[in-house]
């Protein structure tokens, strides 16, 4: 997937990166006991994207980064799924051109939406303590012909970015550290959400600050997908619903 350039995802992007550490360190907590069937599940495409902070500030997309992350991190869902108790993953079937750019869409609202609702959930104070225990986002009804051809009940999203320095800005960086100034040098955000088909509503979201190791390789991808979604239904975002 290209990089999709907009005020409001770049906004989020450089409000990260003071933040965010490029590796994360959080201690992952035993996932609690599965209860009830599994959720039939399709996996929606990856979208992550790899980028490069340049010595002049701008953002630009590394698109054959981009891709072997993807890649990893698509392979990597669908084995933390299909080993957990928790999940049946059902086969994506096929679409039309039209139906893989509005998929596309959807999940670029979801990581724009789950973004923007993890950060006010963390730093939003206690105007946003009733969202933990009722979240009510949703990225509409466009995909409710997935429900119709598939058999799932939900679909799992993931996505984010990683935001690398380039040669040139690490440089800038000593220079301008001598003079007692710092500058932002990247981060890294990963989100997994289970979207409802047949609402568009999130009935779960959950996010890392950061990355486990190279999300290109496979080791990497899948400790970072285990890290976001491997505690379901526990969330460090939402309360649990019981």
């Amino acid at each position: 997937m290209g990089f999709r350039v907009s005020g409001a995802w770049c906004a989020t992007i450089l409000s990260a990166c003071l933040i965010v550490p490029t590796i994360g360190a959080a201690k992952e907590k035993a996932p609690p006991a599965p209860s009830g069937p599994p959720l039939k599940v399709l996996v929606l495409p990856v979208d992550f994207d790899m980028l490069e902070f340049t010595a002049s500030g701008m953002i630009e997309p590394v698109p054959k980064d981009t891709t072997q992350a993807e890649e990893q991190l698509q392979g990597a869902t669908l084995r933390v799924l299909r080993i957990s108790k928790k999940f049946e993953t059902v086969d994506m079937p096929t679409l039309t051109e039209q139906e893989r750019e509005l998929l596309k869409e959807h999940v670029a609202l979801y990581k724009l939406a789950a973004f923007n609702a993890g950060q006010m959930l963390r730093m939003g104070g206690p105007a946003w303590k009733a969202k933990r225990n009722n979240f009510d986002y949703s990225i509409g009804d466009g995909l409710k012909f997935l429900l119709d051809r598939s058999g799932a009940d939900a679909a799992v999203v993931v996505g984010g970015f990683q935001l690398s320095s380039s040669g040139g800005r690490v440089a800038m960086a000593l220079l301008l550290a001598a003079a007692g100034i710092a500058i932002p040098m990247g981060g890294a955000q990963t989100t997994a959400g289970v979207v409802d088909l047949n609402t568009g509503n999130i009935r779960w979201l959950d996010e890392r600050l950061g990355t486990k190791g190279n999300v290109r390789e496979k080791g990497g991808a899948e400790q970072t997908v285990r890290g976001v979604i491997g505690n379901y239904p526990a969330s460090t975002l939402l309360k649990k619903k019981k």
